[in-house]
């Protein structure tokens, strides 16, 4: 259902990634709605268990962009690792 699964074992979390590809399509963007619905429903929490990269028609994003946006979620989850085991830092 997710472009892209990735497991953290470590921080004992799964992440899914949409990139949403035609953002200057409004058919697809209204087909996309229901998908987000349904995240939501599932109780997955957007900036937490799932993310959106965006992109249109002229420009998607490359490995390198993707590789970019997953560095950042695992310094978010190390940095939230961190205040979970050291609270008062």
């Amino acid at each position: 259902y997710s472009d892209l699964v990735f497991a953290f074992p470590e921080f004992d979390r799964c992440v899914c990634l949409e990139i949403m590809g035609l953002l200057d399509n409004i058919d697809y963007v209204k087909g996309s709605a229901s998908k987000f619905f349904d995240y939501s429903m599932a109780g997955f929490v957007l900036g937490r268990e799932w993310f959106i990269l965006g992109a249109d028609s002229r420009s998607m994003p490359n490995d390198s962009v993707i590789g970019e946006f997953l560095v950042s979620i695992v310094a978010m989850l190390c940095a939230e690792h961190v205040e979970e085991v050291r609270p008062d830092c």
